[in-house]
């Protein structure tokens, strides 16, 4: 049950303090007395969205504060589960900065917007023109049926079950999830196992695998000199062979001045030979 209401600069209002503990009340007025900003107010304090005019001047907090009697709506488990301290008369508390910052309150106790809003749905209904009744809502049935039949702590106690089982299936689809990637893994190691054990590593020469490493890692450097080799071999001009035939033809003549000529003339030929044949290893 409500039991007191404190606004302070919202909207129209500057200070207003309603006392309910007498029992049943009602408030009338003509249209724009300011009945709808009773209800925009209690709607916040019970978890609604809030908007730009909450604040009647910009620079001062905008509070709202509301004192319930919960000891035959909301059982103690309900506290417990958001950590909130229990108290038959629950006090809920609103503020609004002016920087547009707002915080919640059960009880002097920090809460998030998501939990004000399920004590709300707990504390209080407001049916407005137009709007439909929660008596159509499933969950409400289900709700006031629970509570018609007194099993609110059963339910409770069920909720908990439930939320526990959910986090075991939860945790059961990690688990088989992890053990299909486990094997999957285990798969593609023993393949490499496998592939391994298949190389015959053990007659493999090391040295050897170094230097064609050694080699492929330079292969830009190698090609470079190979060709820059070919290059100088088949030049048009002062070609090694191209320069030995020119020897060649110069010494020639000598032959029949002096035996010792025509040595030279057969190591120079030799020396084409060999050096046709590195031109060819080159290529």
């Amino acid at each position: 049950m409500l039991c007191r209401l404190d606004i302070s600069n919202y909207a129209l209002i500057e200070n207003l303090n309603l006392d309910f503990s007498s029992g049943y009340s009602v408030i009338t007025g003509e249209t724009g007395a300011g009945k709808s900003i009773l209800l925009k107010a209690l709607n916040l304090l019970l978890g609604g969205r809030a908007d730009a005019t909450v604040m009647k001047k910009n620079d001062k907090k905008c509070v709202l504060e509301a004192e319930f009697n919960v000891k035959s709506i909301i059982p103690k488990s309900f506290f417990n589960t958001f950590d909130i301290d229990y108290d038959a008369q629950t006090i809920i508390r609103r503020e609004f900065t002016p920087s547009g910052k707002s915080r919640l309150f059960i009880n002097d106790s920090p809460v998030v917007l998501s939990t004000l809003k399920l004590f709300g749905e707990k504390l209080m209904k407001i049916h407005t023109q137009h709007q439909t009744l929660d008596l159509f809502d499933k969950h409400f049935q289900l709700e006031l049926l629970d509570s018609f039949s007194n099993i609110e702590k059963e339910v409770m106690e069920y909720a908990k079950g439930f939320g526990v089982y959910k986090l075991d299936m939860q945790k059961l689809i990690d688990l088989k999830l992890a053990d299909a990637e486990n094997r999957k893994e285990k798969d593609y190691v023993s393949f490499l196992l496998t592939e391994l054990e298949g190389a015959n590593l053990d007659t493999v020469n090391i040295s050897e695998l170094e230097n064609e490493y050694n080699k492929i890692q330079n292969w830009s450097s190698i090609k470079e000199a190979l060709d820059n080799s070919i290059s100088i071999f088949q030049g048009s001009d002062n070609s090694p062979i191209s320069s030995i035939d020119s020897l060649l033809t110069t010494l020639h003549p000598l032959q029949e001045i002096d035996p010792f000529y025509n040595e030279l003339i057969l190591r120079l030929n030799s020396t084409k030979i060999e050096l046709q044949d590195i031109e060819s290893d080159i290529e």
